[in-house]
């Protein structure tokens, strides 16, 4: 299955264009730290996903993979937090980074326990 068809990897590109949206007026000091490291983040959580989607023999490195992507995304999901107790993302870029987070937290999840059911 090509990787853009992926619901997961989808709703990650969603995410991210989201958090762009969410942080566009932000100081440039914020851009080149704390934004630019989420943006990297949720990149590496795209490409992790494609490799998920590439090991589709080898269930080890699958799982492997979407533990790694759901790692991250908690380090996402925690500098997005801490983004918008400093006021930096709005209240309605925050509502919408979360509504998508867990989305793709939740497609992580239910991958990963398919993964683990079809082959116990």
């Amino acid at each position: 299955m090509e990787v853009a068809k992926l619901p997961v990897y989808n709703k990650t590109r969603l995410l991210f264009i989201q958090f762009e949206r969410s942080t566009q007026k932000v100081p440039i000091n914020m851009k080149r730290g704390a934004i630019s490291e989420v943006e990297h983040w949720l990149i590496e959580i795209m490409d992790t996903i494609a490799f998920a989607n590439l090991s589709e023999r080898d269930r080890q490195a699958r799982l492997l993979y979407i533990t790694e992507a759901a790692r991250t995304l908690q380090k996402v999901k925690v500098r997005i937090r801490t983004l918008y107790d400093l006021n930096i993302i709005t209240k309605k870029g925050f509502d919408a980074l979360i509504l998508l987070e867990g989305n793709v937290d939740k497609q992580l999840t239910g991958w990963e326990r398919s993964i683990i059911n079809n082959n116990a």
